[in-house]
Formats: C-alpha cells, sequence, structure tokens
C-alpha cells in the first residue's frame, strides 16, 4: 500500500488544542434536570457528558497516525500502514471507541437552505438583538433559563445541543466567540433531526 503523505512531505510539528467539552459539559448538567439530563445521555451527544475532567485531546498523536495512512479511495474507514501491514480504522471503530453515532446525511438536496432557515427562527427566538451567537452566548443563555419542575423543557434541550455543536464541533482558534453557522442553529432546532445527524 502506498502512503498518502510521501516521507519528503513530513515535517516536525508542535500542536497545542483547548478543547470546552469539559466545562461546557458541566453547563449542561448544572442547567437540566434529571429528565432532561437522561433526554442528553440517550442522544447523539450523550458519551460527552461524563467526559473525564482531564480529557485532553492529543493531536499528535492523530498526526503521526496521518503520516502513516493509506492512498485508499474510500470515505468510510482509513488505513494505515504500521510495520508494513495494512490497519484499518473505519466509523464502526470509531463509534465503538467514542459511543458516538454515526448516521447517513441527509438524502434531501435542499437540507441545507432549509435547515439554515428553521436556524434563523431559532436564532432570533432566543437571541433577538444580536447578529453574531457564538458558544459563550448559548452557554450564559442556557444558564438564564428556567427548568420545568418536572419534564422536559425542549428549548433547553436545543440550547445544549447547540451549544455542544457550536462549542465542540466548530473549528478555529477561538471557539469561544467564533460566530455559529445557522445551519448548526437549525439541526439543534429540530431535537429528531439532531439525534440523527452524522
Amino acid at each position: 500500500m502506498r502512503l498518502k503523505l510521501e516521507e519528503r512531505d513530513h515535517f516536525d510539528c508542535s500542536m497545542t488544542t483547548k478543547s470546552y467539552l469539559v466545562e461546557y459539559s458541566k453547563v449542561i448538567k448544572d442547567s437540566l434536570n434529571e429528565e432532561e439530563l437522561r433526554w442528553i445521555r440517550n442522544s447523539q451527544f450523550g458519551p460527552l457528558l461524563d467526559v473525564a475532567s482531564h480529557y485532553q485531546c492529543y493531536a499528535q498523536i492523530i498526526w503521526v497516525m496521518m503520516l502513516h495512512q493509506a492512498d485508499v479511495d474510500t470515505e468510510t474507514e482509513m488505513w494505515f500502514v504500521v510495520n508494513k501491514k495494512p490497519i484499518r480504522f473505519s466509523l464502526e471503530e470509531y463509534m465503538r471507541i467514542t459511543g458516538l453515532y454515526s448516521h447517513d446525511y441527509p438524502e434531501d438536496k435542499d437540507w441545507v437552505s432549509i435547515t439554515r432557515e428553521n436556524g434563523k427562527e431559532f436564532q432570533e427566538k432566543h437571541f433577538r438583538n444580536k447578529l453574531i451567537v457564538a458558544s459563550d452566548d448559548v452557554s450564559l443563555w442556557l444558564q438564564e433559563l428556567e427548568s420545568l419542575a418536572d419534564g422536559l423543557n425542549k428549548e433547553k434541550l436545543k440550547l445544549a445541543m447547540l451549544l455542544y455543536i457550536g462549542g465542540i464541533l466548530i473549528t478555529g482558534d477561538n471557539k469561544r466567540t467564533s460566530p455559529i453557522d445557522l445551519v448548526f442553529f437549525g439541526i439543534a432546532s429540530n431535537l429528531v433531526r439532531c439525534n440523527a445527524f452524522p
């Protein structure tokens, strides 16, 4: 098997990452009642709720794996060559390791525009006067909303899902203040669709 990166393309690097997973999980746990937390635990992001407080992203390990990635034509798995042996890492292994689900993308070709429109409505409902909403804004609003004495407050659940999506899936140097795209608002606005999103 041929490697994707030739040895001449390797370079030394130092990687640091900052994850807000533990902080945002604590906000969600402190802001939701027991029934709402039970719903989150059974959701797409449930495995992230109780992540260890010493969680770190080992980007260096990922970089070393990428150096050994085989050049194969597949979208659902990665192959690596270690000690001249091919090793497969697919979505199945990813799901087993992380506990996160993986689904097919929606087949509806207009799902992005429809989802963005739904996201605009959801954003305006909770953040009327803000043109740009970041993860920290969602975190603060989630902490301010009252929980129902018992039962599910679906708006709080939607905001909790948005906090996971915005606080973890968004890339960039400053995730806390980077704008959350309306598509992510749209995904979080529909709890059924949010749970089925890949």
